[in-house]
């Protein structure tokens, strides 16, 4: 049996569960000394699907939090958001890499964006997150050295 094979057979939840160890081996999250601080479920709502919610936490107050929903077909998503607990503030890493006109990828945000099995997907990912946030500007917000208010664009919901 395929790679791509045994991926059709894992469940929702299974491939939810397997993201939280790829984001923690990954280079940012060992840069960051990041942890897995929560896990849980998010029920689906009348705007977006069912999702799960993982909270990374490093040695300071910042937090990284991805929500994953693997709606099927190509409607699934994941979403990052960057956080300061003191501050209560937080912004997403979407609306970051546009204000600092980054396009590297369409739909990066996607997995189904990302060809081969869900492993290979999901490891992709987490190549393209290390990009990222391993860059020296995002590096310096996520150890807790600086901050940037990036506005939320609230698009067809104003």
């Amino acid at each position: 049996m395929t790679s791509q094979n045994m991926d059709h057979e894992l469940s929702d939840a299974e491939k939810a569960d397997s993201l939280p160890d790829l984001l923690v081996n990954s280079t940012f999250a060992k840069s960051l000394g990041l942890s897995l601080d929560e896990q849980r479920f998010v029920p689906a709502t009348d705007l977006v699907g069912p999702a799960w919610e993982f909270t990374f936490k490093g040695q300071n107050e910042r937090r990284l939090i991805f929500d994953y929903s693997p709606v099927a077909g190509d409607k699934d998503y994941i979403v990052i958001r960057i956080a300061d607990i003191l501050q209560r503030q937080s912004f997403f890493l979407k609306y970051w890499l546009k204000v600092h006109s980054i396009h590297h990828r369409p739909a990066p945000f996607k997995l189904s964006s990302y060809p081969g099995s869900f492993h290979e997907q999901s490891t992709a990912f987490v190549q393209y997150l290390d990009q990222l946030l391993c860059r020296p500007d995002m590096m310096a917000i996520l150890m807790g050295n600086e901050w940037e208010d990036i506005p939320f664009d609230w698009g067809d919901l104003k």
